[in-house]
């Protein structure tokens, strides 16, 4: 999950927001790329979809400089292509710049969710589970149902 102003959007959003590169042929003013109105329909579309509220076409425009701004942090790091084979078991010399760069953005979420499989976070410290649990899966529902697990798992501790 990426968070924005607008709310989360998750890492399909984030794709399809930059596949539309593909679909519209950006502008170029002074040098520099700019969306058309069809892309921003179309990011209005997927960004309403999956924060549930009305989205302007500045909130649009902002969204896509975010995603841009994610894919070129990505493309900087020099270990992208190394950390993205490791953690995902993949050959990365078989993908483009922009799949790897794109699965680079989601290593947080697959990290978490290896350290609550291989249980290496302290089960009582309510404040990690929720943390973790918040990026593992990106859902406020399940990372608060964790919190008061830990919590009763902490007061059972302490009666002992």
């Amino acid at each position: 999950m990426i968070n924005t102003n607008l709310g989360r959007i998750s890492l399909a959003d984030h794709i399809a927001i930059l596949n539309l590169h593909g679909k519209h042929e950006l502008k170029r003013v002074d040098g520099k790329a700019r969306p058309t109105l069809e892309m921003l329909e179309d990011i209005v579309k997927i960004a309403a979809k999956s924060t549930r509220k009305r989205v302007t076409f500045a909130q649009a425009w902002q969204l896509w400089r975010c995603c841009l701004a994610i894919q070129l942090v990505a493309y900087e790091t020099g270990d992208t292509r190394s950390e993205v084979a490791f953690w995902y078991g993949v050959d990365t010399f078989k993908m483009s710049d922009r799949e790897v760069a794109t699965l680079k953005t989601n290593l947080q979420r697959v990290k978490a969710q290896k350290q609550i499989a291989d249980g290496n976070y302290n089960p009582t410290d309510y404040q990690l589970v929720y943390s973790l649990f918040l990026v593992a899966y990106g859902d406020e529902d399940r990372a608060l149902k964790a919190r008061a697990q830990s919590i009763e798992a902490l007061m059972e501790r302490r009666k002992r």
